[in-house]
């Protein structure tokens, strides 16, 4: 996640508007069954995305205390909640997003500070509202937690008349070491993800 990467978004009505065409061509209505058919399962999604999800992570066995630590870090990452992440940050933390296609974009954040000051700055600029992670694999094994699924930014960016709803496939990796996130690595679907427009809050 990161403000460059959202801040070119493929939204309807945008200056950036082939994939969102594509998008909206696809839903239209045909009179063919076959296509009709497709377009319902098509549009049945679309409405699913309209619904504000909530953190949902796998649950299974008692977790060990390396995945419990995890599942609170990102519990308060889902939620945008910035000062909540920061006291499982360990001292060398660092975080990672090396799929974000943006080339102006730094890939690696350094120490807690900066990372959070680009959380921060992110989640103020783009008008986060929750990242809303949906995980349905959660493991841990050697230290580190795997959590993949989906991420579901809900956002309303300020000076804009719309919010939007960003729902991507994501893979996050986080290492736990001294009872303390070290190293955060984020794997999303960029070109797969789908934004839709929503009313403002």
């Amino acid at each position: 996640m990161d403000a460059a990467a959202f801040g070119a978004l493929d939204l309807p009505g945008s200056s950036q508007t082939a994939g969102a065409e594509l998008r909206i061509r696809a839903f239209k209505f045909v009179q063919h069954g076959k296509e009709a058919r497709m377009c319902g399962r098509m549009l049945f999604a679309a409405l699913a995305l309209l619904v504000a999800p909530v953190a949902a992570f796998a649950q299974g066995p008692a977790p060990s205390e390396v995945e419990q630590i995890a599942r609170a870090y990102m519990q308060a990452y889902s939620e945008a909640n910035w000062d909540g992440m920061s006291p499982y940050m360990g001292n060398d933390y660092v975080l990672i997003d090396r799929t974000n296609p943006d080339p102006d974009f730094q890939p690696e954040h350094r120490g807690r500070e900066a990372a959070l000051q680009m959380l921060r700055t992110f989640g103020r600029d783009q008008g986060v509202i929750q990242l809303g992670f949906e995980f349905p694999t959660v493991f841990e094994s050697n230290d580190i937690v795997v959590f993949a699924g989906f991420v579901n930014v809900h956002a309303a960016p300020p000076g804009v008349e719309y919010a939007y709803r960003w729902r991507g496939e994501q893979v996050t990796v986080l290492t736990i070491h001294d009872r303390h996130v070290v190293r955060h690595e984020d794997y999303a679907n960029y070109e797969g993800a789908i934004a839709t427009r929503l009313p403002r809050p």
